[in-house]
């Protein structure tokens, strides 16, 4: 396949993975099961977090769950579909024939993190991408997502902000799969695909560029949290109890 056709190829990547990303299940859950309006809540946000300052615990843990899974749906459909048709077979760059397939995998996570964040179901607004993010790094490397998850909860148990605990924890990622690039360490994914067991992503700095991207998304989409961390001004994070009304509005563009 030459490069025009490749470029073709990552389009449509790209757009199917951000129409599964923009299934806003924070606007799903909270409107059609617990009849609250996301939007007008909270921070206005549709992540997790925002769902469990309307909803409580058992909501944001749905909907963190499910943005992650819609992020390894893309990215291990895409794989899915590549075995399945034998793309890779006519993929050719004379110095690797692998990296434009590894990057085919990386710009499906990308694409979902895209629709997450600007979802067009719901005019453009939705989260900021932490569990992207999360679903990412565990189709991709495992490892970096236990390394992520670890980070998150301990911050988040020490300071009780999950705004701080997603921005410290992504950018610890970022610097440990930048370790793993130099070195050139991975951690093997074939256990999820059992009929395929030669299945294994880019371990090269390619991956680490993405994550790259992916850090650099989340920090800007909470710009307004480090502003007020930095004032400490930074609400702690309250999930409502059940008979709990949601938690006032704060304004989230300071």
């Amino acid at each position: 396949m030459d490069v025009f056709y490749l470029i073709l190829l990552y389009i449509a990547v790209i757009l199917t993975s951000y129409c599964i990303g923009s299934l806003n299940w924070g606007y799903i859950i909270s409107k059609y099961i617990y009849h609250i309006d996301i939007f007008k809540v909270g921070s206005g946000n549709a992540g997790g977090t925002n769902v469990g300052r309307a909803c409580g615990k058992k909501a944001a843990y749905a909907v963190i769950l499910l943005d992650v899974l819609k992020t390894v749906a893309a990215v291990w459909g895409w794989f899915f579909i590549v075995q399945a048709t034998q793309i890779k077979d006519f993929i050719f760059i004379d110095i690797n024939p692998d990296y434009p397939i590894s990057t085919l995998y990386y710009l499906a996570g990308l694409g979902v993190a895209l629709g997450h964040t600007y979802p067009f179901l719901t005019h453009f607004r939705g989260g900021k991408c932490v569990a992207c993010y999360g679903g990412f790094c565990l189709c991709t490397n495992w490892m970096l997502a236990v390394i992520g998850v670890i980070a998150f909860l301990g911050i988040y148990f020490w300071k009780k902000r999950v705004s701080l605990s997603s921005v410290l924890a992504v950018i610890l990622v970022l610097l440990i799969s930048l370790t793993f690039g130099i070195l050139n360490i991975y951690f093997d994914t074939s256990w999820a695909f059992y009929f395929n067991s030669s299945f294994k992503m880019d371990p090269s700095l390619i991956h680490t560029a993405f994550i790259f991207v992916f850090t650099a998304a989340v920090i800007y989409l909470h710009k307004a949290n480090i502003k007020r961390l930095k004032r400490h001004e930074e609400p702690e994070t309250h999930f409502v109890h059940k008979g709990e009304k949601p938690v006032a509005d704060y304004e989230e563009k300071k």
